[in-house]
């Protein structure tokens, strides 16, 4: 039973890699979804994703221009969109920009794309939405890694993603793995293999204001070593949960100030701040366990 689990858990989380070779195996939870912003209530997004792009916004002073294109979409509605696309674009553009149903990260709750607003009467296009490298863009992405949000289809990386250069489409992996990927100029299916390269014994450190924070890859089907067992709360920390365990001052890692809807700040607000872990499946083949330090090493 618990191996089964272990197992399902592989396909929940915020590093689930979803493309082409592998399509997403466990629909997002309905009850997990909220509004990016009260004026775009058809925007969705996974609670601790759409908390922390309302204040990458909000930092960059965007709320009013950056519009949320598309976030969420059930499986019938990606059909749709990709027989649409067929259709009406043709197999070369609908290969190149919209992927088949359950190959596609907007149906994970974690994707979101984004379109410039440039006057009151501006059409924005649903499938490529305009979102230029300047400007309150260039804001964005400047922020957005130290915010848990990447860009998902960087140029150069079409090879290995399957899908060509988008520079409206972002993805939530959570800080500081986004800022890991950032600078490091890599796409997720680069990060998720590069991390199985790291183990419990030795982990891969990880840029986070100078504090502690470590992350390793632990192999699916087999025993559940390197996993962190429930907590004494009877919570699990993996797959997609947070467990406590020693005192730590969230404000040092994460830059959400105040918010109670991501893994880590829930924690942290339930107790004055506490050590966490969390563990996310890759929805390839094992899991990823990251630890957040109590402080300076």
């Amino acid at each position: 039973m618990k191996k089964r689990m272990l197992n399902a858990g592989v396909f929940q989380g915020n590093l689930l890699l979803v493309n082409g070779s592998y399509p997403l195996r466990a629909a997002c939870g309905r009850e997990d979804l909220v509004p990016v912003a009260a004026q775009y209530p058809k925007a969705l997004l996974k609670r601790e994703a759409a908390c922390y792009l309302r204040l990458l916004l909000s930092r960059v002073g965007g709320l009013s221009c950056i519009v949320p294109v598309s976030g969420y979409r059930p499986a019938q509605e990606q059909a749709e969109i990709y027989e649409n696309s067929l259709a009406q674009n043709g197999e070369d553009f609908t290969q190149k920009y919209v992927a088949r149903p359950c190959c596609s990260e907007h149906q994970t709750g974690l994707a979101i794309d984004l379109g410039l607003k440039k006057s009151a009467h501006d059409k924005i296009d649903f499938l490529c939405p305009d979102f230029p490298y300047d400007g309150i863009c260039a804001q964005f992405r400047r922020y957005a890694p130290q915010y848990g949000f990447v860009e998902r289809y960087p140029k150069g990386k079409e090879a290995l993603t399957g899908i060509a250069h988008e520079p409206w489409h972002f993805r939530y992996t959570g800080y500081p793995h986004s800022l890991f990927i950032s600078q490091n100029d890599l796409c997720l299916e680069e990060y998720v293999a590069f991390l199985k390269g790291f183990s419990q014994e030795n982990p891969l450190r990880l840029p986070a204001r100078g504090k502690t924070v470590t992350a390793y890859y632990v192999p699916a089907g087999g025993e559940s070593a390197g996993l962190p067992s429930p907590n004494r709360a009877g919570r699990p920390g993996w797959p997609g949960q947070t467990s406590a365990a020693a005192r730590f001052d969230c404000s040092d890692y994460a830059v959400c100030s105040g918010c109670s809807s991501c893994s880590v700040c829930s924690v942290c607000s339930s107790g004055g701040g506490y050590f966490a872990r969390q563990v996310s499946g890759n929805n390839v083949d094992g899991f990823i366990v990251t630890l957040w330090g109590k402080g300076n090493e």
